[in-house]
């Protein structure tokens, strides 16, 4: 997230890690524990006692049916509180004006994996990708199985472009379902990967060294939102 977490912390006094822990589960609404390792990469110590902390300052609450953690609505909250959540909201709102961020290596690359998703969660929209499997791979499976899953959980589907390697038709194979469409086509060389959903466009190359960019740019969504389409019904 393209948010200060120092600033989070202070408002309410605990360390920075329990204000990444809080911001991702305002910004996705609901995760696990299994998740939030997967997509924080923090160690499960600091995971744990992140969650204790926010269950003790009454910030989320627990679903047993099915073990996610949720953050608390505005009207839930203790009136000392409401403030400050105001402003994490204000913060997450905030970064919706995004313009180009460049981010590097695979944890950069993770991160703005889920800001794209928050993006789509909170917009409605489908993902449009033109990725190459062999790449994804170097995400972790875990990682990617536990996105798809947040993924088809809030209903998000998408349409993924790839090439049509060895390695992209297992990945077709074990990814395609009801949320999920990959479309394979022969001789389509990818050096970079795109994500679109709304206004925003990422990029990243894994390749040596792992680069991207995240932008926040209508016209250029839509362009390339269209040459998906036509791609996709033509080929």
């Amino acid at each position: 997230m393209t948010i200060n977490l120092a600033e989070i912390a202070e408002m309410f006094d605990f360390n920075e890690i329990t204000a990444d822990v809080y911001v991702e589960l305002c910004a996705l609404r609901k995760l696990t524990k299994d998740e939030l390792l997967s997509f924080l990469e923090y160690d499960e110590k600091d995971i744990d006692e992140s969650l204790t902390l926010l269950e003790e300052k009454k910030l989320l609450l627990f679903e047993e049916t099915t073990a996610s953690f949720i953050p608390l609505e505005l009207s839930q909250l203790d009136e000392d509180l409401i403030e400050n959540v105001k402003k994490v909201l204000f913060s997450l709102k905030e970064s919706e004006s995004i313009g180009i961020v460049k981010y590097e290596g695979i944890e950069g690359i993770k991160r703005v994996y889920l800001e794209v998703l928050g993006e789509a969660i909170k917009k409605g929209e489908d993902i449009l990708a033109f990725e190459s499997a062999q790449d994804a791979e170097i995400l972790d499976t875990d990682f990617i199985d536990h996105y798809i899953k947040r993924r088809i959980d809030n209903k998000i589907s998408a349409h993924v472009i790839t090439p049509n390697e060895d390695v992209d038709i297992e990945y077709k194979k074990e990814y395609q379902d009801n949320y999920t469409f990959i479309k394979m086509i022969p001789d389509f060389k990818i050096d970079a990967n795109i994500n679109v959903v709304g206004d925003l466009v990422m990029t990243f190359s894994l390749h040596e060294p792992f680069t991207g960019t995240l932008r926040r740019d209508h016209s250029e969504a839509a362009t390339l939102k269209e040459i998906f389409q036509k791609l996709w019904k033509y080929t």
